[in-house]
């Protein structure tokens, strides 16, 4: 399961970098990224309603565009 995501631009491109280690048994895991803060708030609305926790939360800005990438567990 990925446990960081990092987000930058290189050469004008978003791109990420993901740290995973492994998912102990019986964890379930949801990931998203590039979401705008709108995005994010209503996937962890809904994620959070279904019994998923916030695990990691990384927001950045790309030539003006904030974007987020985040993880879950349950």
């Amino acid at each position: 399961m990925p446990v960081s995501v990092e987000a930058g631009l290189v050469y004008g491109h978003v791109r990420y970098q993901a740290t995973f280690a492994r998912t102990p048994a019986g964890l379930s895991w949801v990931a998203r990224h590039g979401q705008s803060d709108s995005s994010f708030a209503e996937t962890n609305a809904g994620l959070t309603a279904q019994g998923y926790r916030l695990s990691f939360h990384h927001r950045f800005d790309t030539e003006g565009m904030v974007r987020n990438q985040a993880i879950w567990v349950r």
